[in-house]
């Protein structure tokens, strides 16, 4: 009977936040209070469920009745799902989005209450040419729905990635009730049910496109493992740094000739699929790309490395020259590795302590990752890593209390610093052989 009870514990939280429905807008410090008991009660589950046969269907019930309590009401706490939202509308307009800031254009902005609702107004879009078709599939769900429908469009990648992790872990050696707890601990997460149904970040369909593209490595499909990965650096940009060590392990064993025709095969389809998703967008401008570069001074928050540095009064030039340095050395050393998931899981978690803002949905796609590593421990660590990311939404309140012994900003170099070590205990687990039943 526990086994069928256990995994519908942290659906109350869901409920009590729908409950409140947009009550909680803006309210960090109450949502925080709600989503880290959630989170408690999701690692009571992974603890007690870990030693005793479950249902995967309550599991499964579980989750999606607490993602779609999710939907129905306005994000709590990030508002990047109107921002998606908006660039859909600049392309149903017949404008290029990469050309327009959403402050220079008026007459869209009277449409509705869209505009005031979204962030960085006075900025271009960052979002790669897929993310942009997927925004302008939310923004049609949304003129004709409402917001919720495009909080369910960016949470289905959730329901296809759980459907591959199914697929892998059952052609695994893992024992039944070993497999089944590992869907657990990716069915169950708070922080991702958080942030694809209630935040409805992007950040599930590059993930989808990751965790396919592993299901092809694991068939031995190079071409469109690599694609999968190019996929999803057209949606979010960061996954290109996952292809060397994808290629590399493909290609391990074979003939110089054979890894040169791979390469170069590599080399023009990726390159056709670059210029695909890029054409759409160039008929104004040739430069049509992302403008990263002008987020710089907007996009430095709560980094492990610059805030390191930075209480060492290190340059901003330094601290950039040499994270970039790190990154390039960390990737090309993991892609030598013998394991695909390993590097990729290192590469990963070097790009988040290096990165300049880590905000918690960064790190969900360690998630399925760590999942399909089977290493449980990993598990245990990640989770204990999103709650104390989640913290950093504590910018977010307002009125901090006087009678507070900590500052927010000391409290804010307290988390980070615990953020560090908990990413070096999960390099740590990464190497250590996974003992856990």
């Amino acid at each position: 009977m526990l086994g069928w009870l256990l995994p519908f514990l942290p659906v109350p939280f869901y409920a009590w936040i729908y409950l409140q429905g947009d009550a909680l807008h803006h309210r960090a410090a109450l949502f925080l209070i709600v989503f880290l008991a959630a989170q408690a009660a999701y690692v009571l589950c992974l603890v007690v469920l870990s030693r005793r046969r479950f249902s995967l269907i309550a599991v499964a019930a579980s989750a999606v009745i607490s993602g779609f309590l999710l939907v129905p009401h306005n994000p709590t706490i990030s508002t990047d799902i109107y921002r998606y939202i908006w660039d859909g509308r600049v392309t149903d307009s017949g404008l290029n989005v990469y050309l327009h800031r959403p402050s220079d254009l008026s007459e869209l902005q009277k449409i509705d209450d869209l505009y005031q609702r979204m962030n960085y107004r006075d900025e271009y879009t960052i979002y790669p040419p897929f993310a942009q078709w997927l925004f302008y599939v939310a923004h049609w769900l949304y003129s004709q729905l409402g917001v919720w429908a495009a909080k369910v469009f960016f949470g289905l990648p959730f329901l296809g990635i759980g459907f591959i992790l199914w697929r892998l872990l059952a052609q695994s050696q893992l024992p039944g009730p070993r497999r089944d707890w590992f869907m657990l601990a990716y069915a169950l997460n708070p922080l991702l049910i958080f942030e694809l149904f209630g935040s409805g970040h992007l950040d599930g369909w590059a993930i989808l496109c990751i965790v396919a593209s592993y299901y092809c490595y694991t068939k031995k499909m190079l071409q469109p493992a690599v694609l999968c990965i190019v996929a999803a650096s057209l949606i979010k940009l960061w996954p290109i740094i996952l292809i060397p060590a994808l290629f590399i392990t493909l290609n391990r064993g074979f003939t110089l000739p054979k890894i040169i025709k791979n390469a170069l095969l590599t080399c023009v389809s990726a390159g056709l699929l670059l210029s695909l998703a890029y054409f759409p967008f160039v008929r104004d401008s040739w430069f049509a790309i992302t403008r990263l570069q002008s987020w710089g001074a907007t996009m430095s928050f709560n980094g492990i490395y610059s805030f390191l540095l930075g209480a060492l009064q290190a340059p901003p030039a330094f601290v950039q020259i040499t994270s970039l340095l790190l990154l390039v050395s960390v990737t090309i050393v993991a892609a030598f590795k013998k394991k695909l998931l390993a590097a990729w899981i290192l590469t990963i978690i070097t790009l988040l302590a290096l990165a300049p803002v880590f905000y918690p949905w960064y790190g969900l796609v360690l998630l399925p990752l760590a999942v399909l590593a089977k290493k449980s421990h990993f598990i245990y660590a990640l989770a204990g890593l999103y709650g104390i990311v989640s913290l950093t939404y504590i910018q977010q309140i307002d009125d901090w209390p006087a009678w507070s012994l900590v500052s927010k900003s000391a409290l804010l170099g307290g988390i980070i610093i615990i953020e560090a070590l908990l990413m070096l205990g999960m390099l740590v687990c990464l190497w250590r052989r996974d003992g856990s039943r």
